[in-house]
């Protein structure tokens, strides 16, 4: 038996979300089963007091609240955590097969800044959204998920690239092509593709009198082997994607956590494309959070109050001190695995945590006598962001970057610290309810 059976549910639900599309899927399902209500931007709301609800938009970005006791009409505090569902990937191009030689290759496009290397001599799947038209001539959408290795990228041997330890870099175009299969001397390779796609699309439920003509897709290869946790002590969590699963994942389990109560509202954003920028319309930078809060409150003077009011954290992984490359690391703020939550810093906006929201966090987790630590990039070395700063932006709102040190971040195969997991997720539901 498990020693850490909520664990246990947040590495199945990262093996079942290979794509964005998969992981609001299971996040739509489990907040349904705790008697969370499914809202559509299409209708007018109707919200009740007490009540947990959810919105989704594109099927890949999906945000969950729990309405206050009080009514929204009266000040209200939000308690908003961010998060995104993306991870770097390879994705397939609208004609995705191709012939080289005598063998039939994918043609993907990079999506992200993935550890590319990372992806060679992997078993890779392939999953996502595929639409197509019904026997009654209406556009259907259906997530399928391949599961089985179905593809490989193989390296070339050391003796024929003698450069393969001083720094390789594959040619993103020529030999990123994961090997599919043999090629037939008359086989055409988008018939090939369609006809894969049908029997998945009717291996996965569609009747196959329904599945009159495949339309588009959105899909993208991830590695087979599933998360896990390794060590002496079982003490880390390994695996694809938790750049940033695991936040989306121990964000919606402080969710469910949470009573109702008088005037606070917590909120969990899960969003879309921030590994690209952010800058769509189911992403961070786009308007689907201001969308929501709108509509809860309707009224421009109250919306500005509560925002005044609010708190955010952004909750993305951070970069965990590596033994072996100490010196690309600030040793003087750089965070330790298993040593707590970090709060990220950056003077030059990067990250939103500031005096004010950081030492109300740290506050926070010292109540509840929670580890925090620090993390700073080197001053000779660029910083990457969240969605902190665009969200705090747009909405006016206090906020600070939080998250779980990793090793490895954006390779095919992170690594974070199990206890690291379990503090952030208490300090999570702490957030929630002051």
């Amino acid at each position: 038996m498990s020693d850490n059976p909520r664990l246990d549910g947040l590495i199945t639900r990262i093996n079942q979300s290979p794509t964005p599309y998969h992981a609001t899927q299971v996040a739509v399902t489990r907040l349904l089963e705790r008697g969370f209500v499914q809202l559509d931007e299409q209708e007018t709301w109707s919200l009740e007091e007490g009540k947990g609800y959810l919105v989704v938009r594109d099927g890949s970005s999906f945000i969950a609240f729990i309405t206050p006791k009080a009514p929204l009409e009266q000040p209200t505090q939000l308690r908003l955590a961010g998060a995104h569902t993306d991870s770097p990937s390879l994705k397939l191009k609208p004609n995705p097969l191709k012939k080289k030689r005598d063998q039939l290759v994918w043609d993907v496009e990079v999506y992200g800044s993935p550890i590319l290397t990372s992806w060679f001599d992997r078993d890779l799947s392939l999953a996502g959204l595929v639409s197509y038209l019904d026997r009654a001539g209406s556009v259907q959408y259906q997530l399928i998920d391949f599961q089985s290795a179905i593809s490989r990228i193989p390296h070339l041997a050391i003796h024929l690239n003698k450069e393969s330890n001083n720094g390789y870099a594959p040619h993103r175009h020529e030999e990123l092509n994961p090997i599919f299969a043999p090629a037939g001397e008359e086989e055409e390779p988008q018939q090939r593709f369609f006809d894969l796609l049908r029997q998945q699309l009717v291996a996965q439920g569609v009747a196959e009198e329904e599945l009159q003509q495949i339309l588009d897709w959105d899909l993208s290869f991830y590695d087979t082997q599933p998360a896990a946790r390794s060590g002496m002590k079982s003490e880390w969590l390994t695996g694809g994607r938790l750049d940033n699963l695991l936040s989306c994942f121990t964000g919606l389990e402080a969710l469910l956590d949470q009573p109702s109560a008088a005037q606070t509202l917590p909120m969990l954003a899960c969003f879309d494309h921030e590994e690209v920028g952010s800058r769509s319309a189911v992403g961070a930078d786009g308007s689907f959070i201001e969308a929501v809060l709108r509509r809860l409150f309707a009224d421009e003077a109250l919306f500005r109050q509560n925002m005044a009011r609010a708190r955010m954290i952004s909750v993305d992984n951070a970069h965990g001190f590596h033994p072996n490359f100490a010196a690309k690391q600030d040793d003087n703020n750089m965070p330790r695995m298993g040593q707590g939550v970090v709060l990220k810093y950056n003077a030059n906006q990067r990250y939103t945590t500031h005096a004010r929201s950081g030492g109300w966090f740290k506050a926070l987790c010292a109540q509840e006598k929670l580890p925090t630590q620090a993390f700073t990039v080197r001053s000779d070395m660029g910083c990457g962001s969240t969605i902190g700063p665009t969200v705090a932006a747009r909405l006016g709102i206090s906020s600070l970057d939080i998250g779980v040190p990793s090793w490895a971040m954006h390779s095919i195969r992170e690594t974070a610290a199990v206890s690291d997991i379990q503090t952030l997720l208490a300090a999570w539901a702490h957030f929630y309810t002051v």
